[in-house]
């Protein structure tokens, strides 16, 4: 395990090409979404996706990272707590290439809590090096606040990333 520094290192040695020609949107494949969400969901910002109970948790993260993969990232940080990664698993490396992302372009960090996993996803989303950044947080805990949150929000923007915040055996909450 690394720490902090090691992964922001790891994270700043990813190449992006430039992005200013991307639409403000992507498509989640479904005309019908797409179109109650105003064109589909925005680039530049987190998106949160809530798995009520345990059984739902690998459905909402194959959902995020299919999302995620919709959003043509060319480099993926998936950060994990580690009760995420012991209860739901580690992602399959063939079975994320047949998704259609290369490992190579992928960077897996574990962190032991909730503060961590905010700390490490907001380093990722404004490093400017991701394209798309997963976070899979596991029930739910008092740092997850409306102002962590805005935090995501604004590093999203500042690093021109998109966000997936997997939230497993927690309940959606302002």
């Amino acid at each position: 395990m690394r720490d902090i520094s090691g992964v922001k290192n790891l994270i700043n040695g990813l190449t992006r090409p430039n992005v200013s020609t991307c639409s403000q949107v992507f498509s989640t494949g479904s005309t019908e979404l797409d179109d109650h969400l105003g064109g589909g969901f925005r680039r530049e910002a987190v998106h949160e996706i809530f798995a009520a109970d345990t059984r739902q948790t690998q459905s909402a993260e194959g959902f995020a990272l299919g999302l995620a993969l919709r959003s043509q990232p060319n480099n993926l940080v998936w950060v994990m707590q580690t009760r995420a990664f012991s209860e739901a698993g580690v992602p399959y490396g063939p079975g994320v290439e047949d998704w259609g992302l290369q490992t190579r372009s992928l960077v897996l960090v574990t962190v032991r809590d909730a503060a961590h996993l905010l700390s490490a996803g907001e380093e990722a989303l404004a490093s400017g090096a991701a394209d798309a950044v997963l976070l899979s947080a596991w029930g739910d805990s008092p740092a997850f606040t409306l102002t962590a949150s805005r935090r995501l929000a604004m590093a999203a923007s500042r690093g021109r990333s998109t966000g997936f915040f997997v939230r497993a055996a927690a309940q959606p909450a302002p």
